[in-house]
């Protein structure tokens, strides 16, 4: 019994052992069995990422897997297989990711099978961005003193994509913060958001000053790409303020630049606008700007050649560094060269009771005002001719007179007296109230307004005088004559009606030597008040001589009657203009520019008066208007009269 339950244990332990030797021979041969473990991978990361591609990274799990698939998502639900088979061989860590979109979010997995993709097992997801594209070089439109319209321009990042617009000026950096302005930390904004492709204004800048402009682009895994920069472009120079005036002579007047908000080394050309041309760097008068630092100017430049109590006004241009110039606001304040005394002064008797005194101006400017005084200082009277007429004195007397001009400047500033002249009025006889035998007063008296005109659109208006043996007038816009005063006769007299629309009536009275004095002529217009003149133009009356006969005789001169010359009409007669002419401006220039603008068609008033006044202006207006003269100033500028000296 012992024998055979041995026998029957060998038997079954030799069974055992069998069945232990195929399996370890199984394995041996690599046989597949259903107890073969697939482990996913790990540590998934990405490097060598670009705008287009992200290559992944992985740990091999360390089982028995032998096969990888990689799959991506872009919203981390639906998932498309990129390589069903990225390697056959397990010790494969890494793959490469093609023709991806820029600066998109991308989900990224990876599985891992055995040798027919049998029991894959999936990977943890790695999520992250490719990079974005550098964008386009931004456009940089026309400055202002402080501002620079910047227009980002369409790259191929996404609409989320954000950027951010550096600033540098003078080696400082600043970038544009959300709100315009310039700050010293970088603002993050996308394309909507800096415009779409349209300007943004950036603000605070400093004139005259070159910045360059540059974009960079931010991914959404904070990844910057390198900025993109535009030319440098400057600022324009800042408007100077208006320039000060200091204290004038009869011929220079110094000039202070107020330089504004600009930089040192910023240029400016000093304009007179009163002749139309610029100051040289000597201070005299230049066609062409001379361009110079304040440095070079100095504090306080002064201008010269000017003519003798004048009113002049300057302008001050800057210009940046790209030779691009801006005018100041304004001009500066109107501001006057101080007269001087008048010369050759004399004294004629005119009669038994008048005196005529006569002067040179010595200089002064067409329009000043003299006041003729008696020797002591007391005032006779003022006008703006070089000559007087004294009414009123006592016969066979002696009298002494001196004349000064009144500062254009202030109003109320007068020059040094001229020297003194004396005349001594004629004795008196009887026969007459006054003691003359001449008791006919001036006759064929006569006026005429504007050639008998029946309207005017100006207030300006043109007399024509008719008076046989006058020597003195007397006009007035009332019948009463309040406040007229008598001045010396002549057959021509600029003259201005009273404001506002309506009948207008002139009235006139004529007297002779012996003071005989006229009745009073009329003539009437209908004035259409469409300019008003406040300053009439000068003309300067011929003064009647007088004659001292014996002590028994007064002989009276018959009266030299002064003859106006109407111009001819000359089809663009030629002229080479010089001056700045504008409202006010007098002289043989504003006659040449009328004489210009009637021949041309534009200038209708019928006489070319000298005058600036506001039918000069309106038909200069129609001329810059047909010749694109913008803005139509009605004043001639440099431009102006270089386009009316090409006529």
């Amino acid at each position: 019994m012992q024998k055979s339950g041995f026998g029957s244990l060998t038997k079954t332990f030799l069974s055992w052992g069998i069945v232990v030797g195929l399996f370890f021979v199984l394995f041996l041969i690599d046989v597949p069995n259903a107890f073969a473990v697939y482990v996913a991978p790990t540590n998934l990361y990405v490097d060598a990422t670009s705008t287009e591609s992200m290559t992944l990274h992985w740990t091999a799990g360390g089982g028995n897997e032998s096969m990888y698939a990689t799959y991506r998502s872009t919203n981390g639900t639906d998932y498309v297989i990129y390589d069903a088979n990225a390697t056959t061989s397990p010790d494969f860590v890494s793959y490469t990711f093609n023709n991806l979109a820029t600066n998109t979010l991308y989900y990224l997995i990876v599985t891992a099978a055995g040798p027919g993709g049998e029991d894959a097992v999936t990977s943890s997801v790695y999520s992250g961005y490719t990079l974005a594209a550098d964008p386009e070089i931004p456009t940089v439109g026309t400055p202002t003193a402080t501002t620079l319209p910047i227009t980002l321009n369409a790259d191929t990042n996404p609409v989320n994509t954000i950027y951010a617009v550096k600033i540098v000026a003078n080696a400082v950096t600043k970038y544009l913060q959300a709100d315009g302005t310039i700050g010293d930390s970088a603002v993050w904004l996308t394309y909507a958001q800096l415009g779409g492709g349209a300007p943004t204004s950036t603000t605070g800048l400093t004139p005259n000053t070159s910045y360059v402009v540059s974009v960079a682009a931010k991914s959404g895994s904070e990844a910057i790409t390198s900025y993109t920069a535009a030319p440098d472009v400057y600022t324009y120079a800042a408007q100077p303020s208006v320039p000060i005036i200091g204290t004038p002579t009869t011929t220079t007047m110094p000039i202070i630049i107020d330089v504004d908000t600009n930089p040192e080394g910023t240029e400016y050309a000093i304009y007179n606008s009163t002749s139309g041309n610029y100051l040289s760097a000597l201070g005299v008068s230049s066609a062409t700007p001379v361009w110079q630092t304040t440095t070079t100017w100095g504090s306080s430049f002064v201008a010269t050649g000017l003519t003798t109590n004048t009113l002049y006004r300057f302008v001050t241009v800057a210009r940046n560094e790209g030779l691009i110039s801006v005018t100041s606001t304004a001009s500066s304040a109107t501001a006057g060269t101080i007269a001087v005394a008048p010369t050759s002064f004399t004294a004629t008797t005119v009669g038994q009771t008048g005196i005529n005194v006569a002067w040179l101006s010595n200089g002064n400017s067409a329009n000043t005002t003299y006041k003729v005084t008696y020797s002591n200082g007391t005032l006779i009277g003022t006008t703006t001719n070089v000559s007087y007429s004294v009414t009123g004195l006592t016969p066979n007397t002696s009298y002494t007179f001196k004349v000064a001009a009144l500062y254009k400047n202030d109003g109320v500033t007068y020059s040094p007296y001229s020297s003194t002249a004396t005349a001594t009025t004629n004795a008196s006889h009887g026969g007459t109230s006054n003691g003359s035998s001449d008791t006919t007063p001036p006759t064929n008296t006569s006026i005429k307004i504007n050639e008998n005109a029946v309207s005017a659109n100006s207030n300006q208006v043109t007399l024509t005088l008719v008076a046989s043996g006058a020597t003195q007038m007397m006009l007035s816009n009332t019948s009463d004559f309040a406040g007229a005063t008598w001045e010396a006769y002549a057959s021509s007299k600029i003259w201005l009606l009273t404001t506002g629309a309506g009948t207008k009536t002139v009235y006139v009275k004529f007297r002779d030597s012996s003071f005989n004095v006229s009745s009073a002529v009329t003539d009437s217009i209908d004035y259409l008040s469409a300019t008003v003149v406040e300053t009439p133009a000068v003309v300067t009356p011929v003064v009647q001589a007088s004659v001292v006969a014996p002590a028994t005789t007064v002989v009276s001169p018959a009266p030299v009657v002064p003859t106006v010359t109407q111009p001819t009409t000359v089809v663009i007669p030629k002229y080479t203009f010089t001056k700045f002419l504008t409202l006010g401006s007098k002289g043989t220039e504003v006659v040449k520019l009328q004489e210009k603008l009637r021949a041309l068609g534009y200038f209708t008033y019928p006489t070319n008066t000298g005058n600036f006044g506001g039918v000069t202006k309106a038909a200069l207006v129609k001329f810059q208007k047909d010749h694109n003269l913008k803005p139509f100033p009605g004043w001639v500028g440099p431009g102006t009269r270089a386009s009316l000296n090409s006529l």
